[in-house]
């Protein structure tokens, strides 16, 4: 939950938009400004002018420098929008992951990412980790999609005094609306190259303390990045086939190459069917496509689909055949209607929405044995060997929006815009472990006695005779004459489908009036109510919205406005708490009493 109270004061126009003119030419523009056009986007709708925020145009994103491509590069030129110091660190210039952001101070997991006026976020676990070698949690982002800014045509940043019309966030809202078709026929085609090459030829200047390059430059962690190389490739077609019907479809691929060392510089003996660098790779998709037809005068249909994944492929350090892929993003598709009626406006949106976050391509077991005549690629340290298995982890959304914007009410100087709508939707999580996952580590291995061999096809046992060279007294007392080692102790990940879902419903009402004062200047108020209900906290929401501005008598470019605003704003749920609890009781203890027992 979080409430919001705001006033400031500015010396030049942040949100009034109409000069303050005389009596006669205040109903000129005043009529040109709330007469109903013929609506082709659903933010046009909601495109109040007491919100508090920012609209980023097609002119601004085609050219505005954006770096990776994805939309919240793009927010740092925007004052409410703070940047995650990681995203910006410039040892890790081979990333592509859209940055974490916080508006107005919010949580970045609390956000609420629209395109097209769905919604595109991770709940899964947007907070994720930031180690992306663990059994069990897999790496997370607060947006579902990571979303090619070159099919957009617009982004909208809303950070206080928001419309009841939105709902589950406790930070801001940004609302990113992909293009339109223009021209009878158009087609582009473009490639972007970055790389960097600290020891080498480099488009990019690194800055790294004398004290540190040489650690940089054998990094075997993605948190440093010596050399990368990243290439993003875009195509285009469009085409306005009359005057009622349009399609647009595009392509973007955005993929980095980063060499990293595989195992720690000094402590490799021997690699056996292993290379020493591996080529972490991180590829990121979009295919797009839209059309809209008129299908009468007054009433617009568009529907888009956007599939949009990503596969970040990782080894785990000083591992042998630990190579994996983490697979994000997925499906959206939406349905869109606009009718234009005898009492206003109504628009209809339903969505629905595929997202994943899983980790394929990996070993099932992970081993760590203690340095020996066959375990032997790292004489200083656990030999290990294999992986964390396969988990597969995904979010269904299914949302229908209806909303019905009234006619605007004009007496003399007051003006009065009425809306109502509601919203329903169902969400599935779940967190899927694919097969038993046993890991064991080389601190609980045991030493092989005279006599004793492994049982034939034990993957939990080697013949091969531990070095105790490097041991002190008391482990060399242990490992004596030994014959080889065991694993007597392991945690079992036990295959599994944990799946929680939500039903949610609701309901919003907002009245906008706008009074004009002459030559005393104008007023503009907001007041609405929102109401939340959802099964998976059996837990109803309100929450009230309340704006006002007062906008001083002068020319434009001289203008004042004074903002007053009272809001209140409840998050999403987050099903990683709830997926984490069932994830714990699939988790189990393996201990065997002696080297013969399975």
């Amino acid at each position: 939950m979080k409430t919001i109270i705001i006033f400031f004061f500015t010396g030049i126009l942040l949100m009034a938009q109409e000069e303050i003119l005389s009596d006669t030419n205040q109903k000129e523009q005043k009529e040109k400004t709330y007469n109903l056009d013929k609506i082709y986007s659903v933010s046009s709708l909601k495109d109040k002018k007491y919100l508090s925020g920012e609209t980023i145009s097609q002119e601004m994103i085609q050219d505005n420098p954006n770096g990776n491509g994805d939309i919240t590069s793009l927010l740092r030129i925007l004052p409410n929008v703070q940047f995650d110091n990681k995203q910006l660190s410039s040892q890790t210039a081979g990333e592509i992951d859209p940055a974490n952001i916080s508006i107005s101070g919010g949580l970045y997991y609390q956000n609420l990412f629209l395109l097209d006026g769905a919604g595109i976020n991770n709940d899964l676990n947007p907070i994720g980790t930031t180690n992306p070698t663990t059994p069990t949690s897999l790496s997370g982002r607060s947006q579902g999609m990571n979303i090619d800014t070159s099919l957009l045509g617009s982004i909208k940043v809303l950070d206080s005094n928001i419309s009841a019309s939105y709902g589950g966030f406790s930070g801001g809202v940004v609302e990113a609306e992909t293009k339109r078709p223009t021209k009878k026929f158009s087609a582009k085609i473009s490639q972007q190259i970055s790389q960097g090459d600290f020891n080498g030829f480099s488009l990019t200047k690194y800055h790294i303390n004398e004290k540190s390059q040489d650690a940089f430059i054998n990094s075997t962690s993605a948190n440093s990045q010596p050399k990368f190389i990243k290439y993003i490739t875009r195509a285009s077609l469009e085409s306005k086939i009359n005057e009622k019907s349009g399609v647009i479809a595009s392509f973007s691929a955005n993929q980095s190459f980063i060499p990293l060392k595989s195992y720690a510089q000094g402590q490799i003996n021997q690699i056996i069917g292993d290379k020493t660098t591996k080529t972490q790779k991180r590829l990121s998709y979009n295919a797009f496509i839209k059309g809209y037809y008129d299908i009468l005068s007054n009433l617009v249909l568009e529907a888009s689909y956007t599939f949009a994944p990503q596969y970040n492929e990782y080894f785990i350090v000083n591992t042998k055949d630990s190579d994996f892929y983490l697979k994000s993003g997925g499906h959206q598709a939406n349905l869109k209607s606009i009718w234009d009626n005898a009492i206003g406006n109504f628009t209809t949106i339903l969505n629905f929405g595929y997202l994943e976050n899983s980790r394929t391509g990996s070993a099932q077991n992970m081993k760590g044995w203690r340095y020996s005549t066959d375990k032997n690629w790292n004489v200083n340290g656990s030999n290990n060997e294999g992986g964390y298995g396969n988990v597969s982890s995904k979010q269904i959304n299914l949302n229908l929006k209806l909303m019905q914007e009234f006619d605007t009410i004009k007496y003399k100087r007051w003006l009065n815009k009425f809306s109502v709508g509601t919203e329903s939707g169902f969400v599935y999580a779940d967190y899927h472990r694919l097969g038993d996952t046993i890991f064991s580590g080389s601190a609980f291995t045991k030493p092989l006695k005279t006599g004793e061999t492994c049982l034939v096809g034990d993957e939990y046992c080697s013949n091969g005779v531990v070095d105790t060279s490097l041991m002190n007294a008391s482990l060399k007392k242990i490992w004596e004459n030994n014959n080889g080692q065991y694993m007597y102790r392991s945690t079992l990940y036990k295959q599994g489908l944990i799946a929680v879902n939500n039903f949610t419903l609701a309901l919003f009402i907002e009245d906008d009036m706008s009074f004009l004062l002459g030559k005393g200047g104008r007023i503009e108020s907001k007041i609405g109510l929102r109401s939340d209900f959802d099964t998976f906290m059996s837990k109803t929401t309100f929450a009230p919205r309340f704006s006002i501005k007062y906008i001083t008598p002068v020319k434009k470019d001289y203008q004042t406005s004074f903002v007053f605003g009272a809001n209140r704003y409840y998050g999403r749920n987050i099903f990683n708490y709830a997926l984490l609890d069932g994830r714990s009781s699939l988790e189990y203890t393996l201990i065997k009493s002696s080297y013969n027992q399975s």
